[in-house]
């Protein structure tokens, strides 16, 4: 979500605002404020859809696994109805926009003294950016939901994510556990050498005493 939110922002005010720099605090902060915000909402809800339909078409989703069908194959029907059910909002939100509702951004601009034309470009620019951002969110985190919920082994595993510790958390977890012990190893392994390297330096020292 950050990652499109940023790309999408990035390139709109570079070059269909034609701002340069791009990050001017009074154009980035809020076109990157509008974009996340509109993302999160999209991602909620393409992930709610996901995980909903997953638990609901479940045997038809297993049978399709049982009969051959790959991870993509068993779960487009689902990817795709999440997906259209996220995009929706923002959809219905360009169909009517101008006609039926004004934007308050283009609202704020007019009652401000700008130009009427400059502030229905800046709207339509911002528009098309809150869509490319919220379309590129929403088929990443579906794509990551299907891989996490059907596993290498064709087998749907919705506690992945169902669960308290879901399956990202137990596996970062795990690593961070083998990274304290690699670390730990690395430590005691270099005291080890340092002291046998004091030792070996203090045992002349000792025979030329005696």
């Amino acid at each position: 979500m950050t990652v499109s939110s940023l790309v999408v922002g990035i390139i709109g005010i570079r070059y269909a605002m034609s701002q340069e720099p791009f990050w001017e605090p009074s154009k980035f902060i809020p076109v990157m404020g509008m974009l996340l915000g509109n993302s999160m909402n999209g991602v909620a809800i393409g992930l709610g859809s996901t995980l909903r339909q997953l638990s609901e078409q479940r045997e038809k989703i297993e049978n399709y696994l049982a009969f051959g069908a790959s991870r993509w194959e068993a779960a487009r029907p689902v990817a795709m109805e999440a997906i259209r059910i996220a995009m929706l909002p923002t959809i219905n939100d360009m169909s009517v926009i101008g006609l039926i509702s004004i934007p308050g951004m283009m609202t704020g601009q007019i009652i401000a003294g700008a130009p009427v034309m400059n502030a229905v470009k800046y709207q339509q620019i911002i528009m098309f950016m809150i869509t490319a951002s919220v379309a590129l969110s929403v088929l990443a985190s579906v794509f990551l939901c299907v891989y996490t919920c059907i596993d290498k082994t064709h087998r749907l595993r919705t506690d992945r994510i169902t669960e308290k510790q879901p399956w990202l958390y137990l596996k970062w977890h795990l690593l961070l556990k083998n990274l304290s012990l690699f670390s730990r190893k690395i430590g005691n392994f270099i005291c080890a050498c340092f002291n046998r390297q004091i030792s070996d330096e203090s045992r002349p020292l000792l025979r030329s005493g005696i």
